[in-house]
């Protein structure tokens, strides 16, 4: 899915405006989770369809602020599951879902009742999509899209992700130790974000 073109998307960022909920945080961290989901496919083996799924999840993972901030993940959960304007099947509606709660806080258990009656494909899927959105959403932390994923390098028990910046970004870095947490926990890797300093033209 092309974020630049795709109907889908600008269904996903409408819905959002509809719910009053910013679309700048998302469609940045989106952008971001696209390019770690590409350059890390040596990793997690997923293809095109999962990939559409991330996308959805990432453009949505903030939707729940539009009832509390306060939990707002798993208000995120809920509504994804309950709006049916999206162009989604039961199915992936599940797992779009289950992306979205699992940006933040804890991490994906079979206590959890809507995680727990999936099927291990299903399940891999929301683990994989979670880990990389855990991850671009921290590159966001402060809201001001100021870190834009380049490209990632796997090096022995590391990831390695290359960013550009225009500031400096101390915040989304001690973000990203913290929510790396999942992806670690999955690839056995350690996170690793580079930043490159770029001055903005004048």
């Amino acid at each position: 899915m092309n974020f630049e073109d795709s109907a889908e998307i600008q269904n996903c960022l409408g819905i959002l405006g509809a719910y009053g909920v910013d679309t700048v945080h998302p469609a940045h961290v989106t952008k971001n989770a696209g390019v770690l989901f590409d350059c890390l496919k040596e990793l997690h083996h997923l293809g095109k369809p999962e990939r559409r799924l991330l996308i959805f999840g990432s453009l949505l993972h903030d939707i729940g602020w539009s009832i509390s901030e306060k939990k707002h993940h798993r208000h995120s959960m809920d509504i994804i599951l309950g709006d049916k304007s999206l162009n989604l099947n039961d199915r992936e509606r599940t797992i779009v879902a289950n992306i979205a709660r699992y940006h933040r806080k804890a991490l994906p258990s079979d206590e959890h009742e809507n995680f727990s009656g999936l099927s291990p494909e299903e399940k891999n899927i929301i683990l994989v999509n979670a880990s990389i959105l855990r991850i671009a959403d921290a590159l966001d932390r402060m809201h001001m899209s100021r870190i834009e994923v380049a490209g990632c390098t796997v090096n022995g028990d590391s990831v390695i992700i290359k960013c550009r910046t225009s500031g400096i970004s101390g915040y989304e870095i001690a973000a990203v130790e913290k929510k790396s947490d999942l992806f670690e926990k999955i690839f056995n890797k350690n996170v690793r974000p580079v930043c490159l300093i770029e001055q903005k033209k004048k």
